[in-house]
Parts: structure tokens; sequence; C-alpha cells
């Protein structure tokens, strides 16, 4: 796994899922801090994120957070 192939490196401190404008951060907030699962997180970045109607925006991030959490 390349991370190019799954995040945009905007910068040191901004790190986007690729092909969308999530940051991780908000990824990751959601899983260690709220303990949502991968469907709940892809839930709620969407109604947060100006890429919710964008299908294969969702379908990246559905396979990436899914990918996320199955390497821990």
């Amino acid at each position: 796994m390349k991370i190019e192939d799954y995040f945009d490196l905007i910068a040191p401190d901004d790190i986007r899922i690729k092909g969308t404008r999530v940051g991780i951060e908000n990824v990751l907030y959601e899983y260690i801090y709220r303990n949502r699962t991968p469907e709940e997180i892809i839930n709620c970045v969407l109604m947060q994120s100006a890429s919710g109607g964008n299908h294969g925006s969702r379908s990246w991030l559905e396979v990436t957070v899914r990918q996320l959490s199955l390497n821990q």
C-alpha cells in the first residue's frame, strides 16, 4: 500500500482522503474518540463534507475508511 494511493498530501499538516476534501484528522477523531464504525464514519464525514454528493468520492472514502480499520 502506497500512501499516495489513498491520500492527497497537501502539506505536512494537511492530509486528505484522495479525491475528497475530507481531512484524515476528521476520520481519526471519529474512530479514536467517538469509537465509530467505518459505516458511521463514512456517513458522518460525508454529512460534513462538500463531497457528499459525489458518488466517486463516496466510494473512495468507503474503501479508504474500511482499509484503515482493517490495518489496526
